[in-house]
């Protein structure tokens, strides 16, 4: 129910209002996410890795989570580790 005072309010108020709103629901589902994200990253393995398959597989993991246009440097640099050891395993 909205407010007594909501048709009061000028379009430009109650524009800005609604665009409040968005912004707070937005704010928590990012929220939820990145508590869903916590969670995610909570349950894998801690332990090191026994072969270097695992360590591409974690390194790819970090690939997914990155996000380029964050540092694109850094993302760069993973996704030719990711490439890297790849090939290394792959030679015979």
């Amino acid at each position: 129910m909205r407010d007594p005072k909501w048709r009061s309010l000028s379009a430009k108020a109650k524009a800005a209002h609604t665009g409040r709103q968005r912004l707070d629901e937005i704010d928590r589902q990012l929220e939820r996410l990145s508590d869903e994200s916590k969670a995610v990253l909570d349950l894998l393995p801690t332990k090191p890795a026994a072969n270097i398959e695992t360590v591409v597989a974690h390194l790819k993991v970090v690939e997914r989570l990155l996000a380029p246009e964050e540092d694109d440097q850094v993302y760069g640099m993973v996704a030719r580790a990711v490439r890297d050891l790849k090939l290394l395993t792959a030679r015979p």
